[in-house]
């Protein structure tokens, strides 16, 4: 439905701040330092290629004067969301001001007959469109970055609820800062600039943690350590044929019988995380593509903030990769807690040192062709879990996010943990999974045996 959005507005702010596009219900936001530029690193070059796409959901009314003030309020702090990339003659990945006054980077959708129950499953109803946003960015990865955009919003008012959802790029910003982002920005909504108790945000100094003694002689040694990250490099993925044939499954985890179950095994130690990769092992495992001998790597993504110190307002890729690799023969006989308490173990051993070596690893390999590095097979997945955040201090008024929605990337071979409502209302913890379809029918019968997890 269009909306009228002349009509919704009556600001005090300075209108030169934003221009409203009422013919396309979109709001293009003014940039203003126009020398600000930032060269990305290594490690954020890494992640550079991947668009985050994604929707906060919420039950209760938003504001639309409000919503927009607190937007521009927050491009302030946040410069980079309105920054293009830049290549310059030396290839150097830059985000910078183009030359264009204003940039536009919201999208407005008025819904008021749906109501949001009925209106939210589809995340890609509820991110920014070609309205705002380029083909490429709309598919989520991108290679060549010169010329995109950094960030674009798109917010869905419903009769009893609304969406904000963006695409953002993952250079120089990861999960928790975006977390860190939509704090600053309900805040900003809720309470005004004058009542704000978050610190503004600062990028981090790669290089005053860099290991420049943890170096590198060849790339058979950088592939090597790959290996410890979860990564496995590949000149030709053999099993490609196989995987490209796998099904979707997606999957609701049930926190009340995962908490139960932890209960009964006396694990207390353990969280709902590490019995979800327990059972992620277990149904990775299933398929007769795979043999007893054969390795199985789980590669998982953990922040290592707390291990340096380092605050949620520190805005970079502050995390590691890190990989379990067991044969699959193990996998199949240990049980969900044995697997659950292996990645535990894991996830206790990170310190603030791994990071700084992995950051050599990023200097090395950032020169190289990467591309290696994510061929998708049956032999590992990665896990990236979005759950380990407090989203109810993101509050726009009274009403805190039920849900966050993500696109499936299972056909990359990557696991969103994410969160959602079942419709008893209870909290649920959701993901997706590419699995051969040999293998369906014994998940199917796995998740009835235990009722930790269900299967849309």
């Amino acid at each position: 439905m269009k909306i009228l959005i002349k009509t919704f507005f009556s600001f005090i702010a300075p209108m030169e701040d934003f221009i409203i596009e009422s013919d396309d219900n979109t709001v293009k936001f003014k940039t203003r330092n126009k020398k600000w530029v930032k060269k990305l690193h290594p490690n954020d070059l890494f992640s550079a290629p991947m668009f985050i796409r994604c929707s906060f959901c919420f039950k209760g009314k938003i504001d639309l004067n409000k919503f927009i003030l607190a937007l521009n309020e927050s491009f302030k702090d946040f410069e980079m969301f309105l920054t293009t990339f830049k290549k310059d003659n030396n290839n150097d990945i830059f985000i910078c001001y183009k030359e264009n006054e204003y940039k536009q980077v919201l999208e407005i959708e008025d819904r008021p007959l749906d109501l949001i129950e009925n209106s939210y499953s589809k995340v890609e109803n509820l991110v920014p469109t070609l309205k705002t946003i380029c083909p490429i960015q709309e598919s989520g990865i991108s290679l060549h970055l010169d010329g995109l955009k950094m960030a674009a919003f798109k917010l869905s008012i419903f009769e009893n609820g609304f969406c904000i959802g963006y695409n953002i790029n993952h250079a120089c910003i990861d999960q928790t800062g975006i977390y860190y982002y939509f704090k600053y920005l309900s805040q900003l909504y809720s309470f005004g600039r004058e009542h704000l108790k978050l610190k503004k945000p600062e990028f981090i100094d790669y290089k005053s943690y860099e290991n420049k003694e943890f170096q590198f002689a060849d790339t058979n040694e950088a592939h090597e350590y790959a290996k410890k990250l979860g990564f496995y490099y590949k000149e030709k993925a053999q099993d490609n044929n196989i995987f490209e044939k796998n099904s979707i499954l997606f999957l609701n985890f049930n926190l009340r019988e995962i908490d139960n179950f932890k209960k009964e095994s006396n694990e207390t130690t353990l969280s709902k995380n590490d019995i979800i990769i327990g059972i992620i092992f277990k149904l990775y495992t299933f398929s007769s593509h795979l043999n007893e001998n054969q390795d199985f790597n789980l590669k998982y993504i953990s922040s290592v903030r707390k291990h340096g110190n380092i605050g949620e307002e520190i805005m970079g890729n502050i995390f590691r990769y890190n990989g379990i690799s067991l044969k699959v023969g193990e996998i199949r006989k240990m049980n969900i807690i044995e697997l659950s308490k292996i990645n535990r173990k894991s996830v206790n051993s990170i310190t603030i040192d791994h990071f700084k070596n992995d950051i050599s690893w990023f200097n090395y390999i950032h020169s190289l062709d990467n591309y290696g590095y994510f061929i998708p097979t049956i032999y590992g997945t990665n896990i990236s879990n979005w759950n380990s955040l407090d989203y109810n201090k993101i509050q726009f008024g009274s009403s805190t996010p039920f849900a966050l929605k993500t696109f499936c990337r299972a056909r990359d071979a990557t696991n969103y943990l994410s969160f959602d409502i079942d419709k008893n209302n209870n909290k649920t913890i959701t993901t997706s999974i590419s699995v051969p379809n040999d293998s369906i029918e014994r998940i199917i019968n796995f998740s009835k045996d235990n009722n930790l997890f269900s299967i849309k």
